[in-house]
């Protein structure tokens, strides 16, 4: 209950709300939102499993199996780890969707020996 008097007239109470941009998230389609992670080659080649923290300090899971290749750029989607909204009718929120664009880190450069490894791995390809 509020601080209501006797022969008081009850007023209002009015919140300002500020929402503080994120560097690392970017809106999107009103709900969804859009960012990037960094993965090492070896990661990209071969699977992996790692977290990275959400808006608000929760982890999300990005998972590529053992056999999975993660192209440069691609982009992960995340279900239900966007931005809540209202369901139509009231009710429980929904939430939109994260999409992760993966940046695969290529080594600087290589010793012989990793040439080499790498050469006996990928037999020539024909390009077109």
């Amino acid at each position: 209950m509020a601080e209501q008097r006797p022969g008081q007239i009850p007023g209002n109470l009015i919140f300002t709300i500020k929402q503080t941009s994120d560097q690392r998230f970017m809106r999107e389609n009103g709900y969804d939102l859009r960012t990037a992670t960094q993965i090492p080659l070896k990661e990209a080649l071969l699977g992996f499993d790692r977290s990275m923290a959400h808006l608000d300090g929760h982890q999300v899971r990005l998972v590529k199996q053992p056999g999975e290749v993660c192209q440069p750029f691609e982009v992960m989607k995340i279900p239900g780890e966007g931005m809540p909204h209202k369901v139509e009718g009231g009710g429980h929120s929904d939430y939109g969707d994260l999409y992760v664009k993966m940046n695969v880190k290529f080594p600087e450069s290589l010793t012989d020996a990793q040439r080499e490894a790498i050469d006996k791995l990928f037999p020539a390809e024909e390009t077109q």
